[in-house]
């Protein structure tokens, strides 16, 4: 009996050191994704933010970064790709929304800029919608 109760704690501890570990890697590829973007190095960036998406493919963490990474390229409708599937990790997020709306903004499709601005006013009431006015990109 103590010694089930006790293989469960050990079992329980594992899964969290595990886990843990797993959330520390994720934040390290990213953050190395993020130095080689800053560095001009966008292929590496993307290499990094693969392998962050490797490790943790239920966060919309490594998909964003992708996402932002695609966009630097140049690549709009990839980056549209990967938002979207980080979306579907995290539909809640405000900020989602408006990097869609700016890259929607950049390919030119005004209409669908002024739907996700709309979803993020509605996912976050403070968001103020500053410069859905402006029509000039």
């Amino acid at each position: 009996d103590r010694f089930a109760l006790g293989l469960g704690a050990v079992t329980i501890a594992w899964v969290a050191i595990v886990a843990a570990a797993l959330v520390v890697l994720t934040e390290l590829k990213l953050e190395q994704s993020r130095s080689a973007a800053a560095g001009g190095r966008i292929a590496e960036g993307l290499d990094r933010a693969r392998e962050a998406r490797t490790v943790q493919p239920w966060s919309p963490q490594p998909y964003v970064q992708i996402a932002l990474l695609e966009e630097l390229g140049g690549d709009f409708e990839a980056a549209l790709d990967r938002l979207d599937e980080a979306e579907r990790h995290d539909s809640e997020d405000w900020r989602l929304a408006l990097i869609e709306a700016r890259l929607h903004g950049r390919t030119g499709d005004r209409t669908a800029r002024r739907t996700a601005l709309r979803r993020a006013r509605t996912l976050s009431p403070r968001f103020s919608g500053a410069g859905e006015g402006r029509e000039t990109r």
